[in-house]
């Protein structure tokens, strides 16, 4: 009987590929990273109220340029958003990371191929972004960016 019960869980149970992946990296030596997510939502102006602007003040992701109607948020935001009285938006879903080095945001292909990249080699987070890497971590403009976001958020009109 137990024997019979153990079976029936092994058998509806779904493959765990991502455990599997990750486990396979770890034993090459890499750290596997994490795949992120930023959608771009569209809202109407004509929809936007004071508190919606506010709202969406708060919960922009930081370094990713933004304007009045077109903000980039992290997909639990975006949904909430979608599941609120708008019915009329525009999203935009990617990948989206920052490089270790500089904290230059990567959107889309970018991101990817740098999510690739980590994975397929040991000091892939050591390797640069860009041509222009190297500069932008010496004058470490992205990490300033991303404090004075974070302080005054503001979206421009």
């Amino acid at each position: 009987m137990i024997g019979r019960i153990l079976s029936m869980t092994d058998r509806n149970r779904k493959p765990r590929w991502r455990a599997a992946r990750r486990q396979a990296l770890r034993s090459r030596g890499v750290r596997p990273p994490n795949q992120l997510d930023a959608w771009c939502v569209e809202v109407p102006y004509k929809e936007l109220t004071a508190e919606m602007k506010q709202w969406l003040e708060e919960r922009m992701i930081p370094g990713l340029g933004s304007l009045l109607t077109r903000v980039w948020l992290k997909p639990r935001d975006a949904r909430h958003l979608m599941k609120g009285t708008i019915k009329t938006l525009t999203v935009v879903r990617t990948e989206c990371r920052r490089c270790e080095l500089c904290a230059r945001p990567l959107v889309a292909d970018e991101a990817a191929a740098r999510r690739r990249l980590i994975e397929s080699d040991m000091n892939g987070r050591e390797k640069p972004c860009g041509p222009r890497c190297a500069e932008e971590a010496q004058s470490g403009v992205w990490r300033k960016l991303i404090r004075s976001q974070y302080r005054a958020p503001r979206l421009v009109a």
